[in-house]
């Protein structure tokens, strides 16, 4: 009875703790065409991402996010929840070449203005799109925090799991060789991002520069 009485108030502790408040949105942050552009919800959780590693940067295909907005005042774990697809897709750190950075944010921009569910928001990365040429050939001066990225260049790039397994046909850039598991689900690291910030802000920064 003693052991049945305490699994109860584990279960109402985490249920109750579910719906407290871990931050404030100081006004909603939106996810929309998110498959084509740079989002302010797409760079709050590709950050979060990207602080839940030790990762150089970060990157995370639109088809992580569900679409639905974050709106603004209290948020807590259900309303981040909310915003992702799969809210236990598990965070993963990349072992590439800057080459392969390059091919996999060419694919990110292979489809411009097309909404395309494998296009990638970026955290500490910075690069432009040229949209007269040819898929393939967009993409150029890319940045890694603040520093231009050399092809032969080691990065290390936090993603999903599923991403990482070459979902979205990102298979052909890197295989599973790649990868390096362990830093828990996405949601998680939503969650203690927002929390540790307090305060959520829209932020929409150019790190995609389309001309």
């Amino acid at each position: 009875c003693l052991l049945i009485a305490a699994c109860a108030a584990a279960i109402l502790t985490s249920a109750s703790s579910f719906g407290q408040a871990v931050a404030q949105a100081t006004e909603e942050i939106s996810a929309a065409n998110s498959r084509n552009q740079e989002t302010a919800l797409g760079n709050l959780v590709v950050d979060a991402v990207k602080a839940a590693t030790n990762a150089d940067g970060a990157f995370l295909p639109a088809s992580s996010l569900t679409g639905t907005n974050l709106a603004s005042g209290q948020v807590d774990t259900e309303s981040l929840k909310a915003v992702l697809t799969d809210p236990t897709d598990q965070i993963v750190v990349l072992n590439l070449t800057g080459a392969q950075l390059k091919s996999a944010l060419e694919r990110s921009a292979g489809m411009y203005p097309r909404p395309f569910a494998g296009f990638l928001h970026v955290s500490g990365i910075r690069f432009t799109v040229t949209t007269s040429a040819r898929a393939g050939n967009r993409v150029s001066d890319i940045r890694l925090n603040g520093q231009v990225v050399q092809p032969a260049q080691k990065v290390r790039i936090a993603t999903v799991s599923s991403l990482a397994g070459g979902a979205l046909g990102y298979f052909q850039i890197w295989d599973k060789s790649a990868v390096t598991l362990g830093d828990g689900p996405i949601l998680d690291a939503v969650v203690a991002y927002a929390r540790k910030a307090g305060t959520l802000t829209s932020r929409k920064e150019g790190r995609i520069v389309v001309k």
